[in-house]
């Protein structure tokens, strides 16, 4: 496509009142675009190679019918719009693809969160069970030292348990020897009776 740059910059100077509502595209030396969509008339810019405005969009209904082809060209603004075509079979399954596509990198995305979430947890459950671990490690410790003290007071605890027992033998060996005091006692005060009736 080429361009007569002298008389676009000529036409772009020009307010748009000024402008013609009607142009010919060999005045630019412009080669016509491709045919493209419009809404329900057709122009074929082939056979008919001049560019309508707004204003002047009835001429499309003027035209011989011969003229009217399934690709058409609408005019929005002084600018060429294409209109998205009938889709075929393999523009749908594209589409569909596409929808598949995204979800799928949706979900993709939640489950990735999710694993950032489950390991952000992981670190943080490891983190306690860290110092959970260190408090056991040093109650093992105070442990093992009152273990190894009870062991160490182990002869004391069995000398303490002579002693109990020693005092347990020795108050039964009073008891015993207070029996036979009584006793003794008895039997000279007996005896002393016996004398005192003899005299």
């Amino acid at each position: 496509m080429s361009y007569n740059s002298d008389k676009t910059a000529n036409y772009l100077n020009l307010s748009p009142r000024e402008r013609p509502k009607s142009l010919s595209f060999t005045e630019f030396d412009v080669q016509p675009p491709p045919i493209k969509t419009y809404a329900s008339s057709v122009v074929d810019i082939q056979t008919q190679p001049r560019l309508y405005s707004r204003n002047n969009r009835r001429s499309y209904q003027s035209l011989p019918k011969t003229q009217i082809i399934p690709n058409l060209l609408r005019i929005q603004n002084e600018e060429f719009v294409e209109i998205s075509k009938p889709k075929t079979l393999d523009g749908i399954a594209k589409d569909a693809g596409e929808a598949c596509r995204g979800l799928i990198e949706s979900e993709v995305e939640v489950t990735l969160k999710d694993l950032d979430l489950l390991a952000s947890m992981n670190t943080l459950t490891t983190s306690e069970y860290i110092q959970i671990n260190g408090t056991l490690e040093e109650l093992c410790a105070s442990s093992n030292q009152i273990k190894q003290t009870y062991l160490d007071m182990i002869p004391y605890l069995n000398q303490v348990n002579e002693i109990c027992n020693s005092v347990d033998y020795l108050e039964l060996l009073t008891d015993e020897l207070d029996q036979f005091s009584y006793y003794l006692e008895q039997k000279i005060n007996s005896v002393k009776e016996r004398k005192s009736k003899f005299k």
